[in-house]
């Protein structure tokens, strides 16, 4: 804007020099001319403020808005951050409440639960001794079937009727 101001101001310089040139013009026209020109040289320097105050005006819009935009991200976040500790705080509360339902039922099936691992513990132990006594029987039956043919020539050299 600058440079428009300074056009305009050249070109009033040279039309006020231009009236002084001629000589044969009336006086009254003269000063009319020149008053005609520092108006036109007024209504630019008007037009260049206005134009400056505009541009000035939009950047402090500009500012206010990006101010504000900022101001709502903040509240935003702020809000979302009040809204997590919310929620965190209802997850908190909902997990506490099934506490005491889980004590009530630990109370109540603690014995229970405890009796069928004694059960359990002694149905293991029984297993294991049947196994015992399974693996005796069958060693035992082994063993008699091993000492069965000695009895048999026993008997076949004594017999049951020879007694000699």
């Amino acid at each position: 804007m600058d440079m428009v101001i300074g056009m305009a101001n050249d070109l009033l310089q040279r039309g006020k020099e231009a009236l002084e040139s001629v000589g044969n013009m009336m006086c009254e026209s003269k000063i009319t001319v020149y008053e005609s020109l520092q108006r036109l040289y007024e209504t630019v320097l008007s037009l260049s403020n206005s134009s400056s105050r505009y541009i000035c005006n939009l950047e402090q819009e500009r500012t206010r808005h990006a101010q504000e935009l900022v101001r709502v991200e903040r509240a935003h976040a702020k809000e979302l951050r009040e809204l997590k500790k919310k929620k965190k705080k209802t997850l908190l509360s909902y997990m506490e409440k099934p506490r005491p339902m889980s004590s009530w039922l630990d109370y109540d099936t603690v014995e229970p639960f405890r009796r069928i691992r004694d059960i359990l513990e002694k149905q293991v132990e029984l297993e294991e001794k049947l196994s015992e006594l399974r693996g005796a029987v069958s060693s035992a039956r082994t063993s008699s079937d091993t000492l069965a043919p000695t009895n048999n020539k026993v008997q076949e050299t004594y017999g049951p009727n020879n007694r000699d």
